[in-house]
């Protein structure tokens, strides 16, 4: 039959399967959808008259920039007229944010600390910077508190932006203001802010050295509490040190970075981070003791002479003559062996004693007794071509 599942058996057939009615449990129980933003709604809030008090912005959940417009007037009116062109933006924005907290709130598994960041990442934007930078907003230091710079916007909110003249340095250097914290989010995304050091930059120096450089703020700033206490009581030394300073200043920050990795470094060896070379071994919280390795010289006796294999031993130890201490660390050379019977005398053993053929007739005979009559083992007396001893030849010549 045409169309039939005879003809191809590996076609599986299945049928819809109809979603579950909405008086279910199932249905009942399952997460109702985000409630996302509106553009149309936005550009309603924003466009109105109440958006010069931040109003769109609390309606898309940004209640640190609606706070900022309602306590400046829309950032002085700029910050107003320019959510006008880019409000899509910032409904995109908070889209994102609604629908990431409803995943953590309904899926199993929550979102990571590094999916937090790579969100706060990708919302950052360079334009609320700029808004937040411009007056009054930019004098009491808004943008620094939306950077994560809480100490910068402390400082701003109590000078005015440095009596001004900060703020107007921080238009000019917003967007390396803000790629620094980008690079710096990066880095805690990727796990590598662990003994990231803070290093001082030169633009922030110069902002705190004009104009309160007198009072020897820079010097706190780079770590120099010392020069910082003497420039504040002695308005930076009568005026001649922060003069000075503002040509040296570059010196200064290359300095307190060297201190900074230095310190950094420390620290990663006194936690056990160093990689090869030399151990340390810590007696205390405030002592480091550093052992070294042993030196060429050391390590060439220990190995033996050029070309000796390594597993290579001196024959003698310390304190023999021609010989060096053992290496600190390493076992001491083997003992040398007992001596022998024979051995410590200058000429060496005596050879084993052995009897001679000729012994026996040499010596004497008090007695007139030959050797072998007496009974004494010794060697066997010549005898001539008869077979017959001495003796007899002897008798048969004199008679």
């Amino acid at each position: 039959m045409k169309g039939s599942t005879e003809d191809c058996p590996d076609v599986v057939i299945t049928t819809p399967v109809d979603p579950p009615p909405a008086t279910s449990p199932q249905a009942r129980n399952a997460p109702k959808p985000p409630k996302l933003k509106s553009v149309g709604d936005a550009y309603v809030l924003g466009i109105s008259p109440l958006g010069i008090l931040g109003i769109h912005h609390f309606y898309l959940g940004s209640v640190g920039l609606g706070l900022a417009y309602f306590f400046t007037l829309g950032c002085g009116g700029i910050g107003w007229i320019t959510d006008w062109f880019r409000m899509p933006m910032l409904v995109k924005d908070a889209n994102r944010k609604i629908e990431r907290k409803w995943k953590m709130d309904n899926e199993e598994t929550a979102f990571k600390d590094a999916d937090a960041v790579r969100y706060e990442l990708d919302t950052k934007r360079l334009s609320d910077c700029y808004v937040l930078g411009f007056p009054p907003a930019g004098l009491l230091g808004f943008h620094h508190f939306y950077l994560r710079r809480p100490g910068w916007g402390i400082l701003y909110f109590l000078t005015l932006g440095l009596f001004g003249c900060g703020m107007i340095m921080d238009l000019f250097r917003m967007s390396v203001l803000h790629k620094r914290y980008k690079t710096k989010l990066k880095l805690k995304a990727e796990g590598k802010d662990d003994g990231y050091p803070e290093e001082r930059h030169l633009d922030d120096a110069y902002a705190l050295g004009f104009p309160l450089g007198l009072l020897g703020f820079h010097h706190f700033y780079l770590k120099r509490p010392c020069w910082g206490m003497l420039y504040l009581f002695t308005f930076g030394m009568l005026g001649i040190g922060f003069l000075i300073d503002l040509c040296r200043m570059k010196s200064l920050v290359d300095d307190a970075n060297r201190r900074i990795r230095a310190k950094a470094e420390q620290q990663k060896l006194v936690h056990g981070q160093n990689g090869q070379g030399s151990a340390i071994n810590t007696t205390s919280q405030d002592t480091t003791t550093y052992t070294t390795p042993p030196s060429n010289q050391q390590a060439n006796h220990a190995n033996g002479p050029p070309g000796a294999p390594e597993s290579y031993q001196a024959p003698y130890s310390y304190p023999y003559p021609n010989s060096m201490p053992p290496v600190p660390g390493q076992q001491p050379y083997p003992a040398p062996p007992p001596p022998q019977a024979g051995e410590g005398h200058p000429m060496g053993a005596p050879p084993p004693y052995t009897a001679y053929p000729d012994m026996a007739s040499a010596m004497p005979d008090p007695d007139g007794i030959p050797v072998e009559k007496a009974g004494m083992s010794g060697p066997e007396v010549a005898t001539d071509a008869n077979d017959r001893p001495p003796s007899q030849v002897v008798e048969e010549k004199k008679d």
